[in-house]
């Protein structure tokens, strides 16, 4: 009796996966990890920013970023000054994952956009790149960026856009401002 319940179980799977895979339904795996590890990194930011852990966002970093980025320190500590005491929650706002071939080297990045709202009913957007893989140049895993910005001035489609044409690496500061003429 066990058997033919482990068989007709076994085959009822069968039949399941068969009409799933007729009918173009395709659970996409890796899609799934990716995304969960989305938002892992945008927890570790956020747990970061309201702990005031300057060391946890700074490892955040590829070893690229941080040789790149001479103004990381900086960064870092002027988001922390800027979200210490808060306390926030995260929503994804969508994440755009990159595969590369660049000859035989895969290259992997995931985008992620996440609105932070934090106790007092403020809104930021927290944008960052983290490269999951990155076969010629394993310094470069690891985050790159981090921009966090007033919801609102996103919404606008304002500072976002000049703070994506920076090409920097590091963690948004007010220096890039200036720097950048704006």
């Amino acid at each position: 009796m066990k058997k033919a319940l482990e068989v007709l179980l076994i085959g009822g799977m069968m039949l399941f996966l068969g009409a799933c895979a007729r009918l173009g339904v395709k659970v996409d795996f890796e899609s799934v990890n990716l995304q969960n590890r989305a938002d892992s990194v945008c927890k570790m930011i956020v747990e970061s920013l309201e702990i005031g852990d300057s060391k946890a966002i700074g490892d955040l970093f590829s070893k690229e970023a941080i040789k790149e980025a001479s103004d990381l320190n900086d960064g870092i500590s002027e988001n922390l000054e800027l979200y210490k005491d808060k306390s926030f929650t995260y929503e994804c706002l969508g994440n755009s994952i990159k595969e590369h071939y660049n000859d035989f080297d895969k290259e992997c990045k995931i985008t992620g956009k996440y609105l932070l709202s934090d106790q007092e009913g403020n809104q930021y957007l927290l944008w960052f790149v983290d490269w999951y893989m990155y076969d010629k140049n394993p310094d470069g895993v690891g985050i790159s960026l981090i921009i966090i910005t007033d919801y609102t001035a996103h919404e606008r489609n304002l500072k976002l856009e000049e703070i994506l044409g920076y090409d920097k690496l590091g963690i948004y500061w007010s220096d890039w401002d200036e720097a950048c003429g704006s």
